[in-house]
């Protein structure tokens, strides 16, 4: 689901569902990860370069940043 916050934090480095209340998209969408080992490690490398994108210091530095201007 690209609601909230998720599609910000996550990219393209998820795999999302249309209907977070539906089980059984939850369920192919965890089955498809299962299964589909290229998928996975996909996710799992774009994953780390998203991750790569935060850190505490970026965000005390963003932090401050927004309280200065105040």
């Amino acid at each position: 689901n690209r609601a909230g916050s998720l599609p910000e934090v996550a990219g393209n480095a998820a795999l999302y569902i249309k209907n977070p209340e539906h089980s059984n998209e939850i369920t192919m969408a965890l089955s498809q990860l299962a299964t589909d080992s290229s998928l996975y490690k996909f996710l799992v490398q774009k994953g780390l370069a998203r991750a790569a994108n935060f850190s505490w210091q970026k965000t005390a530095d963003v932090t401050l940043g927004e309280i200065l201007e105040l």
